[in-house]
C-alpha cells in the first residue's frame, strides 16, 4: 500500500485478507478505503461484496465513505435490485442523511410504496418530481415508483 495507497484493489484485497482472518473491524476500514477510490464501474461489485459479507446494517453503513455521499443512495438501490431484506433501511438512512440527493428521494418513495406506505411513496415522488432538477433517469424511476402507487394518469 505503500506504493499506491489510493488504488482500491490493494485495500480490497487487504479487506478480503483481514475479513478471512477475523478482522472484521478492521475489513471494514479497508472496504471504506477501497469504496473512496473505486471507480464508478466497479462500485456495484464492491457495494455487493460488503453487502453478501456483512449481515448487519450498521456494518455494511461502516464501509460507506463519507466523502462519497452518493453511494448511500446506490447501495439501496443495488440492495432493491437484489431482493436484500434490508433495503428498506439502506433507503430511509440514505434519504435522512443525504434528502437532498435526488437518488436518496427516489430509493426512499420505492421503499415506501413497496412495503404498503402508499400514501407516503406517492407524495415523496410527487414532491421530488416538482421541486427537484432530475435527471431523465431519476425522473422516469420516479414516474415508475408513481405507476406502482396507482396513479396511471401522471405517470402515462
Amino acid at each position: 500500500m505503500l506504493l499506491a495507497p489510493y488504488h482500491p484493489d490493494t485495500h480490497l484485497m487487504t479487506a478480503r485478507m483481514l475479513r478471512g482472518l477475523g478482522a472484521t473491524g478492521q475489513a471494514l476500514i479497508e472496504y471504506q478505503l477501497a469504496l473512496r477510490s473505486a471507480s464508478d464501474s466497479s462500485v456495484p461489485n464492491l457495494l455487493g461484496e460488503v453487502m453478501r459479507a456483512y449481515p448487519e446494517t450498521d456494518q455494511v453503513i461502516r464501509a460507506l465513505p463519507k466523502e462519497r455521499p452518493s453511494l448511500f443512495s446506490q447501495l439501496a438501490e443495488l440492495a432493491i435490485w437484489t431482493g436484500d431484506p434490508r433495503a428498506e433501511s439502506f433507503a430511509a438512512l440514505a434519504y435522512k442523511n443525504y434528502p437532498d440527493e435526488p437518488r436518496a428521494g427516489y430509493v426512499r418513495a420505492r421503499t415506501l410504496v413497496h412495503s404498503g406506505e402508499v400514501d407516503e411513496g406517492r407524495v415523496l415522488a410527487l414532491q421530488l418530481l416538482s421541486e427537484s432538477n432530475l435527471s431523465d433517469g431519476i425522473e422516469h424511476r420516479l414516474l415508475h415508483v408513481l405507476w406502482n402507487a396507482g396513479e396511471r394518469e401522471l405517470s402515462a
